[in-house]
């Protein structure tokens, strides 16, 4: 998903979909984008789509954003929580070769509202 400003892109969030949870992907703004609200967009759309697609669990690998991640509602887990289908990808193999790397999750169900 995308937001624009006229023609421009200006922020983009993903999700990639594995059953019954997802892999959030990369929820990036335009430095000088920032403070607008469109990353609360993103986010909303985001959710409204996994919403949809009856995701129950949204999973996320960060060196970085922990903090960011948590308000959008993500805490923190012990990798060995993380499902199989999203052990599988690339990023999460990947993430082992970063012991830093910070493992999320955040649920979602049909009342759970963004505060």
């Amino acid at each position: 998903m995308v937001a624009k400003a006229g023609k421009k892109i200006v922020g983009v969030v993903g999700v990639e979909v594995y059953g019954r949870m997802g892999f959030f992907r990369s929820l990036c703004v335009d430095e000088a984008y920032r403070g607008r609200g469109i990353a609360k967009m993103l986010n909303e759309k985001l959710l409204a789509y996994a919403r949809k697609r009856k995701i129950e669990r949204l999973y996320l690998f960060t060196l970085f954003a922990e903090k960011f991640a948590s308000k959008l509602g993500f805490r923190k887990i012990d990798k060995r929580r993380i499902p199989k289908s999203i052990r599988s990808t690339w990023q999460f193999r990947r993430s082992r070769c970063y012991p830093s790397a910070i493992c999320m999750m955040k649920k979602i169900d049909g009342t759970w509202r963004e505060t």
